[in-house]
Formats: structure tokens, sequence, C-alpha cells
């Protein structure tokens, strides 16, 4: 995809998401370090494990992300709205967050929830670097509910960790659009060697839309304030 066409579709999304702010963060490297700390959790889990109870990408995504490469991970990359969402409850949330826990579960299976409690301080940590800019774009980029922004943009990095690593448990995620989706965009790079450049540029680009697309939609049908 040319540098054209991707800041035209980043700056299509942040008008339809409504989102004004200059001075927010860089999401798509995040996003390629939230792909690659679920790509390390895949390839670290044990062979029996054929994909992540935590995340729900399904046996076919998580395979081919155990082999993908830095190009995979960065086509799936998105630069104005984020591919996961937390599923943990508003109530659960504002519960557990600030308290201080034993890390009794992460004690029990060190290996597991490591790269669990590591993918969920990568991404609690960049929606508050993001709530601290601007709380409303935040909001629009990872589909959260306002009280949990509020309590993020007054949390230090040591709160999260803590979070994080004390209730692993709790770090549920989902895709925001469907693995198939990834897994058509994966096809299309892994191909690269088999098909016209020109053709492989066109179906990586509608392919990228189309995933886009439904990150977008599925967060205009959220609706938290």
């Amino acid at each position: 995809m040319s540098q054209f066409s991707q800041k035209n579709m980043a700056g299509n999304i942040r008008s339809l998401l409504a989102i004004n702010s200059t001075d927010l963060p860089k999401l798509q490297p995040i996003e390629t370090l939230l792909w690659s700390a679920v790509q390390n959790a895949l390839v670290n889990a044990d062979d029996l494990i054929v994909e992540l109870e935590w995340l729900g990408l399904g046996a076919q995504l998580s395979n081919i992300l155990k082999k993908a490469n830095a190009e995979v991970i960065g086509k799936l990359s998105e630069t104005a709205i984020c591919s996961f969402r937390s599923e943990i409850s508003e109530e659960s949330f504002l519960t557990h967050f600030g308290r201080h826990e034993e890390w009794h579960t992460l004690q029990a299976d060190v290996r597991i929830n490591y790269f669990r409690a590591r993918f969920a301080s990568i991404y609690w940590c960049s929606v508050r670097d993001f709530a601290v800019k601007s709380k409303r774009d935040c909001m629009s980029i990872f589909h959260l509910p306002w009280s949990l922004i509020e309590v993020l943009s007054e949390s230090s990095t040591s709160q999260i960790i803590d979070f994080c690593h004390g209730y692993p448990l709790l770090q549920r995620f989902r895709l925001m659009c469907s693995p198939e989706d990834c897994v058509r965009i994966a096809n299309v790079v892994n191909q690269n060697q088999e098909m016209d450049p020109t053709q492989q540029y066109r179906l990586l680009l509608g392919s990228k839309m189309v995933k886009t697309n439904h990150c977008v939609n599925a967060c205009s049908h959220t609706r938290f304030i």
C-alpha cells in the first residue's frame, strides 16, 4: 500500500470517528507491538494449545501468526483505530484497578500468564497515553467506556502493571474485526512470490479496507455515554 493511500485511509477514519486532536501518539507502532505480543504468546504456548483462550483468534489465524514475518505483522496493524478491545466489564475494571493484589495467579503459571499480562500491559498503557492527550479521541480509538478512560488518564505505569499482572485472568480481549479479515491480509502478503505486484497491491489495499471498516463499524455500534 502506498504512503498516499495509507494517509488518506487514516484521515477518512479519523473524520468518521470525529477524532479531533492532532497531538495523539502514533497508533500503528502500538498496533505492531500488540500483534507482536500476540505472536510471542502463541510461539511460547504449549504445543497442544492451538489458540489463546483470552483472545479468541481462531485456530487458522493463530497458526498464521505463529509463523508470520514482520511484513504480515505490519500490514495487520491499523493506523487510526485499534484492532483489539478489552472484554473486561466496566464494573470489574473499576473494582480491581488500583488495588494491590498478590500475584498468586501469576506465580501459579508464570509462563502462560506472563504473555497474557504483557499484552494487557501494552494495551492499557497505550490507552492511558491516548487518554492523557484526549479522552474523547481515546474512546473513539479504543472503544472503551468513558469511566475507564478517565481513571486511566490519571494512572501511573506501575498501577497498570500491577493491574495486569495481579489480575491476569481478568485480561480478556477480542478482535474488532473478524479473524477471516486478518487471514485474508496475511494470505495476500504471503503470496508475494506468486502474484503480479499490481494485483497484489490492489488485493492488499482492498483486504485492509475491509478489516478497517469492520473495526470502525464495530466501534460505531457501541455506545457508552
